[in-house]
Parts: C-alpha cells; sequence; structure tokens
C-alpha cells in the first residue's frame, strides 16, 4: 500500500516469533524484497535469503503495531 513521503507499506498477520516470520516470509517471496530494493534508500543487502540477519534488522526496524486497519480477534 503506497503510504505518504514516496513510502510503500506491507500489511501482514502472522503468529509465532517475529524472526521465524522474516524467515518464512524471505523464503517464499524475498526475491520481490530483491526487486523493491534497487528503488529503495538504505537498503539491506541483497539478496535478501543469503543476508537473512540484516534482512531481519531492516524488517524489525521499520515493523508497526496495527494502524486501524483490523482488530485482533480475542481469545
Amino acid at each position: 500500500m503506497p503510504l505518504e513521503d514516496n513510502q510503500i507499506g506491507f500489511f501482514t498477520v502472522y503468529d509465532g516469533t517475529f524472526d521465524e516470520y522474516i524467515a518464512d516470509f524471505t523464503k517464499h517471496i524475498g526475491h520481490v524484497f530483491d526487486l523493491i530494493f534497487k528503488f529503495t534508500k538504505n537498503p539491506p543487502p541483497s539478496p535478501c535469503q543469503k543476508h537473512l540477519q540484516e534482512f531481519i534488522d531492516f524488517a524489525a526496524a521499520a515493523d508497526r503495531a496495527p494502524i486501524g486497519f483490523y482488530r485482533p480477534i480475542q481469545a
């Protein structure tokens, strides 16, 4: 989703740890991020599958709490 100041947001949900999620995410669509990073200011090293920890750190720094698009179901 396009955001302000030429930013793009990826909105997802997951269960489990953040690192496990990003590793799985990278395994399946890491190549998409490698393409996007060609047009990104200060990207992490690429390809992200090869530089997984750097990608995890990059994603963690950009991670945001839900901002009202949905409300998690309470157990």
